[in-house]
Formats: structure tokens, C-alpha cells, sequence
């Protein structure tokens, strides 16, 4: 067990400082004999500053053949192109494997080129840009005004249009989406499990959680977990 280096993708506990959830997933003799941790499921990474940034939710993590794609980097990497009025990403199964999908609901009268998209999408801090980017009509929100995914997700593969790109292998970059490429992706063989499948991989913890504008709780630590 160890506290995760800078940029480095980890699992946030957190010191019950009251009764515990019997429900949740607690750690005990990890710091020190007979501790008590509790974990919170969210993946952060702490940047150079020492500040921490939220990840992605342990159980939403896509595994695609490319390596893992985390939402929130992505969607806040596309969300800084001024057209972008909100952006969410998700995961769908195809043939046995995932891709990782990233819809982008637009400001009135907003575009995106192409060359903004690859640029956006050219270095993340952490994880891979998604399979594929499509721009929506309108997102349902939940009452919290969030984005709901599971409606995107039922969708399925994207459908050709202007505005709907895929990831293209040979040149790591964005090309339009076209009947012939999708038709290509919905067909494609399930990739072997060593690429595509959920691996055993050694996540270390967050030392702590500082949104903007908020302050790190204290007390939580770090630790090494596998997903499985």
C-alpha cells in the first residue's frame, strides 16, 4: 500500500469518524492495527500542485481495447471549446467489448471543427480519449440537471453524421464518422480478453479531495486496490 504519485490515478478512502455504513466497503488494519477506512469508490489523481481532481467513479470506468478511458477528464477536456454547452461520457458494449462514447450538447448557433476536437482530446492527464464523439440534439437531465446516460447508452453505436467523429487508429486522430466505418465498428470481432476485458490493475489511493473551491477533507490516505 502506498499514497499515488502525482497524475497517478487512485481510490479515495475515507476515516469514518462516526458508525459505518454496513453497506460499504471498509478497510481495516491498513495505516495502522486495528484502523478503520471506508472506501469511497471515486477515483481522483492529485496534480503537481497538490491539488485533487475527480476521476470517475470506480464502478463507471470504461475498459476499451485501446486501455482505460476516464469521463471526467474527457469531458472536461471537451467542455472548454466554447460551443460546448454540456458533454458526457460513457461506455457501449459491442460484440462482447466496450467503447467509449462522448456526447456533446451544443450552445445555440456552436460547432466544432474537426481539427478543435483533436486538439481538445490531444493530452489528457490522465487516461485515453474516447472511440468516438457525436454531437446530440438535447441531453435529458436528471433532477439534478446532471446527464443522464442511460438514454445515450440504449442508443447504442452513434450514427453517421457531419457531426460525429471517430478515433482513427493509423493516425490517432478524429475522422467523420461514416456509414462504412460504423458498419466496420458494429461488426467488429469481440478483442481478446488481454485488451479488451476488465484487468487486474493496481490503483493506488488518493491522499485527498480538493474540488474547486473546496477544501480537502482530512484524515483520508492512500492505499493500492485491484480492479477486478
Amino acid at each position: 500500500m502506498r499514497r499515488a504519485d502525482a497524475n497517478e490515478v487512485g481510490v479515495l478512502l475515507a476515516h469514518p469518524r462516526g458508525p459505518v455504513d454496513p453497506t460499504a466497503s471498509v478497510k481495516r488494519g491498513v495505516f495502522a492495527p486495528a484502523d478503520t477506512w471506508v472506501s469511497t469508490e471515486y477515483l481522483f489523481r492529485r496534480d503537481e500542485d497538490g491539488d485533487y481532481w475527480l476521476v470517475d467513479n470506480r464502478g463507471a470506468v470504461i475498459h476499451t481495447a485501446r486501455g482505460t478511458v476516464y469521463a471526467s477528464p474527457v469531458n472536461d477536456a471537451v467542455g472548454r471549446l466554447g460551443a460546448v454547452d454540456l458533454a458526457v461520457t460513457y461506455g457501449v458494449d459491442v460484440n462482447g467489448h466496450q467503447l467509449a462514447v462522448t456526447a456533446l450538447a451544443l450552445s445555440p448557433g456552436g460547432s466544432i471543427p474537426s481539427a478543435d476536437l483533436n486538439e481538445a482530446l490531444a493530452d489528457l492527464p490522465v487516461g485515453n480519449p474516447p472511440d468516438i464523439v457525436h454531437v446530440v440534439p438535447e441531453m435529458k437531465l436528471s433532477a439534478s440537471y446532471r446527464p443522464l446516460v442511460s438514454p445515450l447508452q440504449a442508443q447504442g453505436i452513434p450514427k453517421p453524421s457531419r457531426n460525429a467523429w471517430y478515433l482513427d487508429p493509423d493516425t490517432n486522430r478524429y475522422k467523420r464518422l461514416t456509414v462504412a466505418v460504423r458498419t466496420e465498428i458494429a461488426g467488429a470481432s469481440p478483442v481478446s480478453s488481454c485488451l479488451g476485458g476488465r484487468r487486474a490493475v493496481r490503483l493506488p489511493l488518493a491522499a485527498g479531495c480538493r474540488r474547486v473551491g473546496q477544501s480537502a477533507p482530512p484524515r483520508w490516505r492512500v492505499d493500492d486496490i485491484a480492479d477486478r
